[in-house]
């Protein structure tokens, strides 16, 4: 099998973890490496050994002769990289959240069936042992087990200033808490209603904190099933 020609857009922590296992991969060839500040893509050619540099996203696209792209933008950042993946037929996994808006959201979901590309988000919490050793556990149940479930997320961190930042990261339960809604809908279905409460208790002195660190959310699916799932940001250190 040819390697697919791969490349990597944005090149921050996140890319990092994707590139080092792909550049372990027989079946694939990291080509191209794209972020707005040159020296980060330079800096994994210089990891990796290999790959060409691009500062924007479209000269990528138009030069690498990608078959597979790894979007490892921040929330904000998001615009028309799936729209330029798809004009190209490039196949691609793409981090969450996907898009800060539904409308972005929608015309992502759009373009990428009109292409007809291959997709892939973040979500990896499914795809771990235990989660699939539970969704065969359910399926074999009769009736099938599927009716509540209790999720929880709790961490104490300042994190970078974008992600406490509700207008670029949009919040933690868009931008981590959606991996335990994802477990969610991968149990029970997809959501038909949502209610959330939230605040800011333990962060009010931090400047330019606009996120929020408590939250609980109640969601209905379309089986009938009910999620409860809470989240914070001000865990107890070392006890979460």
């Amino acid at each position: 099998m040819t390697p697919l020609r791969t490349g990597i857009l944005g090149c921050g922590r996140i890319a990092q973890r994707h590139a080092t296992i792909l550049a372990g991969l027989e079946d694939v060839s990291l080509v191209a490496f794209c972020d707005e500040n040159p020296a980060n893509a330079q800096q994994f050619r210089q990891q990796f050994g290999r790959g060409e540099v691009y500062a924007d996203a479209e000269t990528m696209f138009e030069q690498a002769g990608l078959d597979l792209v790894y979007i490892c933008l921040p929330p904000y950042a998001h615009s028309n990289e799936v729209a330029l993946a798809c004009q190209h037929k490039v196949h691609f996994l793409i981090e969450k959240p996907i898009a800060l808006t539904m409308e972005l959201a929608k015309q992502m979901e759009a373009q990428v069936k009109t292409a007809g590309v291959k997709t892939q988000v973040g979500f990896m919490y499914r795809h771990g042992e235990a989660a699939l050793w539970l969704k065969r556990y359910m399926a074999e149940m009769h009736p099938p087990a599927r009716g509540f479930m209790m999720g929880r997320y709790a961490c104490n961190s300042l994190h970078r200033p974008w992600w406490r930042d509700r207008a670029r990261s949009g919040g933690q339960l868009v931008e981590q808490v959606i991996h335990i809604v994802d477990l969610a809908r991968f149990y029970l279905g997809e959501p038909v209603e949502v209610y959330s409460v939230q605040d800011n208790l333990f962060h009010r002195h931090v400047p330019d904190y606009t996120v929020e660190d408590v939250s609980v959310t109640i969601i209905r699916f379309d089986t009938g099933s009910i999620a409860t799932i809470s989240a914070t940001n001000g865990a107890i250190p070392g006890r979460w």
